[in-house]
């Protein structure tokens, strides 16, 4: 029972809180795109750096797209561009409605937006990776699209990481965008401001409120708690956890340890 319930919540968890970025939404039918390389700076606090820019990609949708329409920016995150294009929806339910153009900016050093390809992760290239880079990836990509698409009102849009980034896009280049929609973004969630178990409490409640009881006074919750106190028990038996949970591949250490670490502190 335990596991079958930690089976559930591992599966199903992301969607209850908010539409997930690993699980299919529209996939199997997302509107077609066409996939654009733009020549982006790589260091925009320095430019003396050599490269001086490298190749960004970004999809973009102009079916509903009119001339006085407005355009929807999709703040790429930690992945490649195109799993978040066929993994978001609203969107795309609203495109029609604002006669939107859609761009997916993908992130730098994310998909295949890497500034020097295989070699992008040393430790003297993987320096440029940061939320600031990317925001300001993201200020020269609208300015050039502004150009293209008479100066079209923007709306930033994100999830997680990428609600972070269109929060603080609003905020630092408020002269660039009219508005942004952050989806479960922590934009707080730092050390010395967030406490660290803070998202753990907040879940915890979320199951809690919205999940029947188990028993008279025996929260879901509980009995999630009780799955992973005997998952960590057993997480050494690869062999009974691929057969609990009848995963695709057979379960690695490396696995183990993701599960471990992302799920139960």
């Amino acid at each position: 029972m335990k596991f079958l319930l930690l089976f559930f919540v591992l599966t199903f968890s992301q969607a209850i809180l908010h539409r997930p970025t690993n699980l299919p939404y529209i996939s199997n039918n997302a509107p077609p795109y066409q996939t654009i390389w733009f020549d982006q700076v790589l260091d925009h606090f320095n430019f003396a750096t050599t490269p001086s820019t490298f190749k960004q990609r970004y999809l973009i949708n102009d079916q509903h797209w009119i001339s006085n329409g407005s355009i929807f920016f999709y703040c790429g995150n930690e992945g490649d561009i195109e799993m978040f294009y066929r993994n978001t929806g609203f969107m795309f339910d609203i495109a029609k409605q604002f006669n939107a153009l859609i761009v997916f900016a993908e992130h730098r050093y994310y998909g295949q937006s890497l500034p020097f390809g295989n070699e992008s992760f040393t430790p003297e290239n993987i320096q440029y990776l940061t939320s600031q880079q990317a925001l300001a990836d993201y200020a020269d990509l609208l300015l050039n699209l502004r150009e293209k698409y008479a100066n079209a009102p923007i709306i930033a849009f994100g999830g997680s990481y990428g609600g972070m980034l269109a929060a603080w896009f609003r905020v630092k280049y408020p002269h660039i965008i009219q508005g942004s929609i952050a989806s479960s973004a922590p934009v707080l969630q730092f050390e010395g401001i967030t406490p660290p178990d803070r998202f753990n409490k907040i879940a915890t409640r979320t199951f809690n409120e919205s999940l029947p009881r188990m028993g008279d006074n025996f929260y879901c919750a509980n009995y999630i708690k009780q799955g992973f106190e005997e998952f960590v028990q057993k997480r050494k038996d690869s062999q009974l956890l691929q057969k609990t949970f009848k995963t695709c591949k057979p379960v690695t250490p490396y696995d183990l340890y993701t599960l471990r670490s992302c799920t139960w502190p």
